[in-house]
């Protein structure tokens, strides 16, 4: 029998596995659908598949569903609708490992915003439990976008030999370092 600390880390790989399999086919579909069909699409179907196992809790829990149903509606509209809409229509201009390597750098993206937005919440983040462990999860989950982009990046320096200062002013070249 698997441990249940396995059987955590085990859905965990599979859960990363499945949304970076949604990338993946995002970008294969990109010609195939408009990002808003696929979106449609992606989300019936998980419908369908999580209803059988949802559906008994969902009608138990209806009240404190018609409770917040504002908030649930807004987080559907904002996190299903509009985010994985913008994602395929990224996806059609840019490579899957690109997106997802900008998704990577999210955990850093929200640490900064929280802080921009509230600066009286930095005692509440160095508060919180293994605080010290804490920035270099955020480090470890965006250094691989970080990594890749300098890496790109001055591939396409050496290549042309022009500055990378230079190729980031030149708008024509945006291209040629996947700034898209």
């Amino acid at each position: 029998m698997i441990s249940p600390r396995a059987s955590a880390f085990a859905l965990l790989a599979a859960a990363n596995l499945l949304w970076s399999g949604n990338w993946i086919l995002g970008r294969a579909l990109r010609e195939t659908f408009d990002p808003v069909a696929l979106n449609f699409w992606r989300w019936l179907v998980a419908l369908a598949i999580l209803a059988p196992f949802a559906l008994r809790e969902t009608i138990a829990k209806r009240a404190v569903i018609r409770r917040h149903a504002g908030l649930l509606a807004f987080l559907a509209l904002a996190g299903v609708t509009v985010f994985q809409s913008l994602v395929y229509l990224g996806l059609e201009t840019t490579t899957a490992i690109n997106a997802v390597l900008i998704n990577a750098s999210a955990p850093a993206f929200i640490v900064v915003c929280s802080w921009i937005v509230d600066p009286t919440m930095a005692p509440v983040f160095a508060s919180i439990r293994h605080s010290n462990r804490t920035p270099f999860a955020v480090a470890a989950g965006s250094t691989p976008c970080s990594v890749s982009r300098i890496t790109e990046a001055s591939s396409k320096v050496c290549m042309s030999r022009r500055s990378f200062p230079e190729l980031m002013r030149d708008t024509s070249n945006r291209s040629a370092i996947n700034c898209a």
